[in-house]
């Protein structure tokens, strides 16, 4: 065969395989689907990290709360011993063990 023959017989299958390949349509459709997909994955973690948080503040106020609640008990006890002591009376002996 001569090479002026060979190149049409071999251009032909390799336009048509070419041809295939313009075709994006379906890849474009992936790429959307992948797009929405992080965009709603993204809203997970913003929403995921406030939830976080929440509860973070939470523990710190229940934290600072009861921190506030053992202060004011040891103040009342340290009150109750300043009065005991300072009127005069003697505070009782310790209980025997």
């Amino acid at each position: 065969m001569k090479r002026s023959m060979l190149a049409p017989l071999l251009a032909a299958p390799l336009l048509t395989a070419l041809g295939g390949c313009t075709d994006l349509t379906p890849l474009r459709a992936q790429i959307d689907d992948l797009r929405n997909e992080v965009v709603l994955l993204r809203k997970e973690v913003r929403e995921g990290r406030q939830s976080a948080q929440d509860t973070a503040d939470q523990a710190l106020a229940t934290a600072q709360s009861s921190h506030l609640c053992c202060d004011v008990t040891n103040d009342k006890i340290e009150g109750m011993f300043r009065r005991r002591l300072g009127s005069g009376s003697t505070p009782a002996p310790p209980a025997p063990r």
